[in-house]
């Protein structure tokens, strides 16, 4: 009622040891574990726009997923504030998709707006950000580059997954971010910022 047990006899030399690339965790019950891990890159610095005029800005940020469990992973991405992208006097809109619950295939901003989004990008992008040529999300398998995109939020919203153990190389994962002011939009001058929280976690 107040302990659990597990226990293996026999074994020699148990336990975890490492090296600059290796990890091991040896004996029966060391292998229960599940190992992740996520890089750090560095921040992404976008092109000035047009303040009067309009005009847009694309960057893109990368990560490497690496696990050996073999039910795989999830990756989501998140932003601190809302709306995520601002400066002292002004924001950009969180984009919102015109299809509903789906991203939308083309970036589109009104011309009297201005707006902030991502699209994610890799073997592992999640069904969602999928599509099939024209739309996203209904069952397509292609990964189109610079298509499906969706708003940040300060909830937690799943980009990449896979379900299998991706030693030794990892998954790459890269996320495209737009920013766009319309040509009918005055955006106040300024720096703009929005910092982003990505998460990874074993299945």
């Amino acid at each position: 009622g107040t302990y659990n047990l597990n226990d293996t006899l026999g074994e020699v030399g148990t336990g975890d040891s490492n090296g600059d690339n290796y990890y091991m965790h040896a004996g029966y019950w060391q292998m229960g574990q599940s190992y992740i891990s996520i890089s750090s890159p560095s921040d992404l610095n976008m092109a000035p726009m047009g303040g009067l005029s309009g005009g847009s800005s694309e960057g893109t940020m990368s990560w490497n997923v690496l696990t050996d469990n073999t039910a795989g992973y999830s990756m989501s991405i998140s932003a601190t504030t809302s709306p995520a992208m601002q400066s002292a006097q002004d924001y950009l809109s969180d984009y919102v998709p015109n299809s509903g619950g789906n991203p939308d295939y083309e970036f589109i901003n009104a011309p009297t707006d201005s707006s902030f989004g991502f699209s994610p990008e890799g073997e592992d992008t999640y069904s969602r950000f999928k599509d099939d040529g024209s739309s996203c999300g209904t069952g397509g398998n292609l990964q189109t580059t610079g298509k499906c995109w969706d708003g940040l939020s300060t909830t937690p919203k799943i980009i990449s997954e896979r379900t299998s153990a991706n030693i030794p190389s990892g998954s790459p994962v890269t996320v495209r971010f737009r920013a766009e002011s319309g040509a009918d939009h005055i955006q106040t001058s300024g720096d703009y910022n929005v910092t982003i929280v990505v998460t990874a976690t074993t299945l």
